[in-house]
């Protein structure tokens, strides 16, 4: 007892005084140490022990390291008693989520980054689903590594090694460090397929994530990697890809570009009716069907009295469903062709191709 109360005393003296950056500055990565200085400040806010432990997880997404609960006046003993009563839990070697309820995804990826720490990031699909650059989390934690030694296999985490990464180059989202959308999208290049790519692209331009021309700069003037030539194609494009909702449009989309068909506007409104792709100069729109959202009879019966309406406009509206895009993609690309041609009196030579 008497013990503990020496180092909650400590703590609290190390918290009131000099800042603690200043004892281990000149040792710790960035990440690491903003986690101990959180750790400091907890001790001087809410007091040595529990308290300090809660307020520190209460901005960690619910979880602590062990260096920062030590920092908190919490020896190993003390976590160790809190982890076999179920206060606690170990999300991954050295990193425990305090609430003892199931963990978010947030929580997921900061309890991987930390315990891969010192000069660790979320990255690749990881870092482009923080962003906002995908909807959908994928199953492992993806974590960019530069500094500290090999942590071993951790569950759940696939640790990259890049060549190097640059301290500007790591950003801070939702307080987990990441690495930066232009990173992020140079590697995702390697791991989706195109229309998921292009789609990343425009989320990271619309959102202001990154400026377009910063971006194209980026792509030209990076190193040889998986993935590169596949950007590059993107960044020479005149126009960003236009966004799109679901996956199917996407692929919709992505096969018009490869056909070589005149360029596309996406989601927009004609007439008080949103259309998934239109060609305003031919009149044409392309309207992609799923079951979930097409397939009951009063949805069915809506979309042909919206064709009927637009009919009578002078409005062509052709409608895929994603599976026959998916496995007809040839047949999609030459009626659509067709129609094009036939509204626009002709195509450029040598289209459609695919």
């Amino acid at each position: 007892m008497m013990a503990a109360r020496r180092r909650a005393s400590d703590v609290t003296q190390r918290s009131a005084g000099v800042p603690c950056r200043a004892v281990h500055a000149n040792r710790l990565s960035d990440v690491t140490q903003r986690g101990h200085d959180l750790a400091c400040r907890a001790v001087h806010v809410a007091g040595p022990g529990d308290a300090a432990a809660n307020w520190v997880a209460e901005r960690q997404h619910g979880v602590i390291t062990v260096a920062q609960s030590r920092a908190c006046g919490l020896g190993r003993t003390a976590v160790g008693g809190r982890c076999s009563r179920g206060h606690w839990r170990v999300l991954q070697p050295g990193v425990f989520l305090v609430t003892g309820t199931r963990p978010t995804d947030h929580a997921r990826i900061l309890a991987a980054v930390l315990s891969c720490s010192p000069g660790s990031a979320a990255g690749h699909a990881t870092a482009a689903w923080l962003w906002g650059m995908i909807d959908r989390l994928v199953s492992s934690v993806h974590v960019v590594m530069v500094d500290g030694s090999n942590p071993g296999n951790r569950e759940g985490v696939r640790i990259h090694r890049p060549a190097e990464l640059a301290p500007r180059e790591l950003r801070w989202r939702q307080g987990i460090p990441l690495t930066s959308p232009a990173d992020t999208l140079l590697d995702l290049a390697a791991a989706v397929a195109p229309d998921e790519l292009e789609a990343a692209w425009a989320l990271a331009v619309s959102r202001r994530l990154v400026d377009e021309d910063r971006l194209r700069q980026a792509v030209e003037t990076s190193p040889r990697r998986s993935g590169l030539a596949r950007l590059r194609e993107v960044a020479g494009r005149d126009s960003v890809p236009p966004l799109s909702r679901s996956s199917n449009e996407r692929l919709m989309y992505s096969l018009v570009r490869q056909a070589g068909l005149p360029e596309p506007e996406a989601n927009v409104v004609v007439h008080g009716k949103e259309l998934d792709l239109w060609w305003p100069q031919a009149r044409v729109a392309v309207e992609v069907d799923a079951f979930g959202t097409h397939g009951s009879p009063s949805s069915f019966e809506n979309d042909r009295l919206v064709d009927t309406d637009f009919k009578a406009g002078g409005i062509e509206v052709l409608r895929f469903t994603g599976r026959r895009i998916r496995t007809r993609p040839h047949e999609v690309v030459a009626r659509l062709a067709a129609v094009l041609a036939l509204a626009l009196g002709g195509l450029p030579p040598g289209r459609p191709r695919l």
